[in-house]
């Protein structure tokens, strides 16, 4: 019965979504401002002008954003905070994608920025097992039943961080900031015919500044946890482990070897013969991924890695054939382990493996300890020695039967994920 309800719940919120992709009022690079109304002081905030109306500018394109705006309110060691990278996603031209930018002023001066996108998820991509391939079974005949149209705050891509632009707010005044926000973040979301709002990738460390900010009428739900690698040593990778996975590294290397295959690290632009085969390997392993959201084009690859400083490319290959990829971006104080494809009938050679294998050799390389290894294949990052950093979604149904069923069963649809975890390396190292 409970099982039952939860589809109902879907299809209810497939159906309070009154906007259909390509009706959206204005166009690219518009801009509609308005101002909030004072509110309460809050005694726990500081200087920001509780009295003093905010004025909030939205924008359908980063090219709006000029770099000096940018780099004011976001910070430049995060690099998916960037501009540049934000510009690179944007330029790839992801399907079915608006993208809104927030910017916020108070006495005519930006205080912040909050990047935002409108996008109609097909919930088949959000269910596992049976229930997937009942559901995507019928979307190829009707193809808007199983999906809902959200709002997001924070970042497209799977980069395990938000995308609120708070640099020159204190701290202790953040809450207080995107409370103000909330308002016309929902007013947008009802403009673009959006049937949730979803704070998308919130970490622990902010959790509770988001949770002040938007109370309790937002569910606060558990998104995948990110894996991340923390090594104490200088020294090559496999000498850190304990000797049975020092014995899997090798045995892994050795079935790779034993295939004929190679490895290439490339940095720059890609040519777009490249970037297509990498976007067939992507797809191999994106249509097996237990989880799917955002679904990467080749014009996302080659966008990266000719606008966003710091990327870079493992390659394998099999003679003169591309068989995997790992996309790696180097930040100011840790390396990042993007999207990885290969070709699955190359799975006996471990090509996986190999390729974060490589992967941290070039974080090694270039003097990283700390490496982040996304949100998935959470037993093969735990046995390389990464622990789990769990992120968290702030989400809101403009329904309130919907709401109330959302938080009836959040437990069904947004459970808690087990993350296995391994003693890769030595106790007293």
């Amino acid at each position: 019965m409970k099982q039952v309800l939860i589809n109902q719940l879907n299809l209810s919120l497939a159906a309070f979504s009154p906007m259909p992709v390509g009706t959206l009022p204005g166009q690219r690079g518009s801009r509609e401002s308005f101002e909030s109304t004072p509110h309460e002081a809050d005694p726990t905030a500081s200087s920001i002008n509780e009295e003093a109306p905010f004025t909030f500018g939205w924008h359908d394109t980063i090219d709006d954003l000029s770099t000096t705006d940018w780099d004011a309110c976001f910070s430049s060691e995060r690099f998916s905070q960037t501009h540049s990278y934000q510009q690179a996603v944007e330029a790839s031209g992801p399907r079915g994608v608006r993208f809104q930018y927030l910017m916020v002023y108070q006495g005519g001066s930006l205080l912040g920025i909050v990047g935002c996108f409108r996008y109609r998820v097909p919930l088949s991509t959000l269910s596992t097992g049976a229930l997937r391939k009942v559901m995507s079974g019928i979307e190829r005949f009707l193809p808007n039943l199983f999906s809902i149209s959200g709002f997001f705050v924070g970042q497209l891509t799977a980069v395990c961080d938000h995308l609120y632009g708070l640099k020159q707010i204190p701290t202790p005044e953040r809450s207080a900031f995107l409370r103000h926000c909330d308002a016309a973040i929902t007013a947008r979301a009802r403009v673009l015919g959006a049937a949730v709002i979803i704070h998308k990738e919130v970490p622990q460390e902010d959790l509770s500044m988001v949770t002040s900010a938007l109370g309790d009428s937002y569910l606060y739900v558990p998104s995948l946890p990110a894996m991340e690698l923390s090594l104490e040593s200088d020294a090559p990778f496999q000498q850190q482990l304990r000797k049975k996975y020092r014995n899997h590294y090798r045995r892994r290397q050795t079935l790779a070897q034993e295939r004929g295959l190679t490895w290439d690290v490339h940095r720059g632009p890609i040519d777009s013969d490249l970037s297509e085969e990498m976007e067939a390997l992507y797809l191999q392993v994106f249509e097996r991924s237990g989880t799917q959201f955002e679904r990467l084009s080749a014009s996302f690859f080659s966008s990266i890695l000719k606008s966003c400083p710091g990327s870079s490319l493992v390659l394998c290959k099999d003679g003169e054939r591309l068989v995997g990829f790992m996309l790696n971006v180097e930040a100011k104080d840790a390396f990042h382990g993007l999207y990885l494809g290969y070709d699955v009938s190359y799975r006996d050679a471990a090509v996986y493996f190999n390729l974060i294998y490589q992967s941290i050799e070039v974080a090694q390389a270039k003097g990283y300890q700390t490496i982040h290894l996304g949100q998935s294949s959470y037993e093969i990052k735990s046995a390389l020695g990464a622990k789990r950093s769990d992120l968290h979604l702030a989400l809101r149904a403009s329904n309130p039967l919907v709401h109330a069923m959302l938080q009836c069963f959040q437990n069904d649809l947004f459970p808690e994920i087990d993350v296995p975890v391994r003693r890769a390396f030595p106790l007293n190292r």
